[in-house]
């Protein structure tokens, strides 16, 4: 068996077992998951199906087996060997490690830059701020006067960065008279690295909101909480209500044509109890 697609165009080996899976599919419609498990000399007829959907990861025994069955050769293992790290690994410091050996690793290669540059997007709190302040109104174009408008104030070297990466990702555009303009008012970015870099951004969020406790005037903020007792049935019910009531707030936002001000929204639902069952 030959993994028909390239390793390096992914950063979850999950997903890159799947595409192997596919690929091999489309070119035998009788290949199984279990054929798959007997040409990489594991047992389970199950095993990648497990693996694939996340109720059990790639140990490294099962890993070199592998990498025989799949024929991968000794930079595609070490590059197998950091994928697994980098989704095993526990904390934001330990993922972040993992992530820039994985984007040096594929550096030459133009689907990393993409998905490097959506990584940036999120791991720079001020990026989306600058995003949503471009909207091509007659206002001074320069770095210096997005620096100073975004809160807390950034330096404008980092201002004009956000701008050119924007540029670059298509989410900006000039207008014929040179202003900044939103390219769409909906972006989306790669799923594969949104778990790493949303987490980075939405550590940067919480501690920004932490901040404004002391830094916004209270009636420029809203604060407000819930310690409450539920099952998890109930807990899957308020998820998706939060959903519901995030959709509800951004047909209310698109529908303002005379918006002045970025305002950060946050949302958390976690446990502050181990269960008493």
């Amino acid at each position: 068996m030959n993994a028909l697609v390239s390793i390096f165009d992914f950063t979850d080996y999950r997903s890159f077992l799947q595409a192997v899976f596919d690929a091999n599919k489309r070119k035998n419609p009788d290949f199984s998951f279990r054929q798959m498990s007997q040409e990489c000399g594991i047992s389970s007829p199950n095993f990648f199906i497990q693996v694939i959907n996340r109720k059990r990861n790639l140990a490294k025994v099962s890993a070199r087996k592998m990498v025989s069955g799949l024929k991968l050769k000794k930079r595609e293992t070490a590059y197998l060997d950091l994928l697994i790290k980098f989704d095993h690994a526990k904390t934001s410091v330990e993922k972040n490690y993992y992530f820039a050996l994985i984007s040096s690793f594929r550096s030459r290669s133009e689907v990393t830059r993409l998905h490097s540059d959506h990584y940036r997007l999120y791991t720079d709190w001020y990026n989306l701020v600058i995003l949503q302040l471009a909207d091509g109104k007659p206002v001074a174009t320069e770095p210096s006067w997005y620096a100073k408008m975004v809160y807390p104030p950034i330096r404008p070297k980092q201002a004009a960065k956000s701008l050119a990466l924007l540029e670059k990702m298509r989410l900006l555009r000039k207008t014929k008279n040179k202003f900044w303009k939103q390219s769409s008012r909906f972006y989306e970015t790669d799923r594969e690295l949104n778990s790493l870099a949303i987490r980075n951004f939405h550590e940067k969020m919480i501690t920004l909101a932490g901040k404004a406790l002391d830094a916004i005037p209270q009636n420029e903020r809203e604060v407000s909480s819930l310690t409450v007792k539920m099952s998890a049935a109930t807990y899957a019910k308020v998820k998706d209500r939060i959903q519901d009531f995030k959709e509800e707030l951004m047909a209310i936002i698109n529908e303002d044509r005379v918006a002045d001000q970025v305002y950060q929204i946050n949302f958390q639902l976690f446990p502050v109890s181990e269960k008493d069952g």
